[in-house]
């Protein structure tokens, strides 16, 4: 790799994780080619990019940023995966590690980092959307506890009415 590509790598790293708000560092050791593809699809699905580097370019391309708590998590074969949704992307990566010999090593979101232990009850999270679910269904239960109260109530007093 002449310094022109090499340079070009560190630009790719730098845009990817100036365009992210999550990013994610994994150690891929011993996946297959299969499961690295397989890995590659489920990131893009989740609407993020797993970039393969040298840890050496990833270190330059770091250094100027807040991803500069990184730095001793570079070795080893270490991939990045950036992504929008921190939540969306700490799930997909969770799930390869359950069927894979992927590991996450660490992870930065927003401007906090998250060691794998972090990662992994992110995870564990249930969905914004079933949150909002939730939440809906608190809001709505005293009000229909409510209505159907007044419904009963007034049921009897049109049954003491006939009588």
């Amino acid at each position: 790799m002449n310094r022109q590509e090499k340079e070009q790598v560190i630009e790719r790293l730098k845009q990817g994780l100036d365009a992210s708000k999550a990013s994610f560092l994994v150690n891929y050791c011993g996946l297959s080619v299969a499961q690295m593809q397989q890995l590659r699809r489920g990131v893009r699905g989740g609407q993020g990019q797993l970039i393969v580097a040298k840890a050496r370019l990833m270190r330059i391309a770091m250094q100027s940023q807040a991803h500069s708590s990184f730095g001793p998590y570079l070795r080893d074969q270490i991939a990045l995966v950036v992504g929008q949704d921190s939540t969306a992307m700490a799930k997909i990566l969770h799930g390869y590690t359950k069927e894979s010999r992927l590991k996450i090593v660490a992870g930065l979101t927003g401007d906090q980092f998250l060691d794998a232990q972090n990662i992994s009850r992110i995870a564990m999270l249930p969905s914004r959307d079933v949150l909002l679910a939730e939440i809906c269904g608190l809001f709505v239960s005293p009000l229909s506890g409510l209505a159907r109260g007044l419904e009963q109530l007034r049921l009897k007093r049109a049954e003491e009415t006939e009588k």
